[in-house]
């Protein structure tokens, strides 16, 4: 006698474990391939935000202001005119002006990020192997006995 990996009871060799209905009938059982899917971790996004530094070149106009002297000769007997009475010592200010690039910095917003799952749907082959019982009958039974058919089509009218 042997035993199942189930069951620690013996059994004998050639018989089945399949439950008995009634005397001399038996349940076929089989293995059904129920396929369906999990929701498992298929990998994981951050969204950071960080911050770089990059070198912008850029060309502005200037411009600045120069003295340019310029010497006019005064025709003669125009000097009372010109209001000049003699020799004297004069100073005059010139204030010159130069523009130069002013650069400021201002935060401002450019773009809006956002980051959303999208559920996309395939199809994916799954192959298994399943396990059926399957029925053998076994006679033994000496040729000529009553009730033997030797075509195995069985009796007519019983």
């Amino acid at each position: 006698m042997s035993q199942t990996p189930d069951s620690p009871h013996p059994r004998e060799p050639g018989r089945s474990d399949a439950p008995v209905e009634e005397e001399g009938t038996l349940v076929r059982s089989e293995e059904r391939l129920l396929v369906g899917t999990e929701r498992v971790e298929a990998g994981r996004a951050r969204l950071r935000k960080h911050v770089v530094t990059e070198t912008l070149t850029r060309t502005v106009p200037v411009s600045h202001e120069q003295l340019r002297i310029s010497r006019d000769p005064v025709p003669a007997g125009t000097a009372a005119q010109a209001g000049v009475s003699g020799l004297s010592e004069l100073e005059h200010e010139f204030l010159l002006v130069a523009e130069q690039p002013v650069v400021q910095k201002a935060v401002v917003p450019v773009e809006r990020i956002t980051l959303d799952k999208v559920v996309v749907g395939g199809h994916q082959t799954v192959t298994e192997q399943v396990r059926k019982e399957r029925f053998e009958v076994e006679e033994s039974v000496q040729p000529g006995a009553a009730g033997h058919d030797p075509s195995g089509h069985g009796q007519s009218g019983r």
